[in-house]
């Protein structure tokens, strides 16, 4: 229960840091809220690209551990 309280309490104080940030970069409440929900929308394509490269490297290596182990 108190890991779940710290790991809530953080989200909480990160997810309001990056609001915050957005803020004061210029934009509305409402579109840094979008931006902390919805990150994939300000990602450069390059960037989507790199963590679908990521993905697909996590999937490959458990996928390899999975057909290691039988």
């Amino acid at each position: 229960m108190k890991l779940l309280s710290i790991s809530f309490g953080l989200l909480v104080v990160l997810l309001s840091f990056a609001v915050g940030i957005d803020m004061l970069m210029g934009y509305k409440l409402q579109k840094a809220i979008n931006n902390v929900i919805i990150p994939f929308s300000v990602m450069d394509p390059i960037e989507i690209i790199t963590l679908s490269f990521f993905i697909l490297l996590l999937l490959i290596q458990s996928l390899n551990t999975k057909r290691q182990k039988k």
